[in-house]
């Protein structure tokens, strides 16, 4: 099947979750390992590390941008648009902001996948590097006759990844406050 597929390659959150992830797990196990009291620390480090990774994928390569010959998939992290190609009208720039995609008859979608990281060092430069990356992309796929609207669906296993990992770090920080009361 012709598809071309540009994802979210920035490195920041990369570098956010290898660095976070293991910070707060590594101080919960030093904390019930000098108070001897394994158990719910131990199982929320764990937690806190997916978590981390969780908030890393979702900041950066959840988001996806795939022209195909009928459609263009806009997969933000919590929701994904299909949008058919005869509805296709264009790009739109918002100074360093945003890349947004013009679909006719409906309000623009930003594409998530073409921003730059949180640097505001080039960020033009580097968001204009993604706007050239998606229409390279909608040149290189021939379209072929579509029909019907747009499709705007939640992805909810995304959703449910970010709820999983707040929950874990409120429940880290509740462990560690119950802890200080007790101690």
């Amino acid at each position: 099947m012709e598809r071309r597929t540009i994802r979210r390659s920035d490195l920041l959150p990369y570098v956010v979750g290898a660095l976070l992830a293991p910070i707060f797990p590594i101080a919960m196990v030093v904390h019930t390992v000098a108070r001897e009291q394994p158990g719910y620390g131990l199982a929320l480090s764990l937690a806190i590390s997916v978590g981390g990774l969780c908030i890393a994928y979702l900041a950066g390569p959840a988001a996806t941008f795939t022209v195909l010959p009928t459609s263009i998939r806009v997969a933000n992290p919590f929701i994904r648009f299909e949008v058919p190609r005869h509805l296709f009208e264009g790009f739109d720039l918002l100074e360093t902001v945003s890349v947004r995609l013009l679909v006719q008859g409906s309000e623009p979608i930003t594409v998530q996948a073409a921003l730059p990281g949180l640097s505001a060092a080039h960020s033009r430069k580097r968001l204009l590097r993604g706007l050239y990356g998606l229409q390279g992309c909608i040149d290189d796929i021939p379209p072929r006759p579509s029909c019907g609207g747009i499709s705007k669906r939640m992805r909810l296993g995304n959703i449910a990844a970010a709820t999983s990992a707040l929950a874990a770090f409120f429940g880290a920080a509740w462990y560690v406050v119950a802890n200080a009361a007790l101690g």
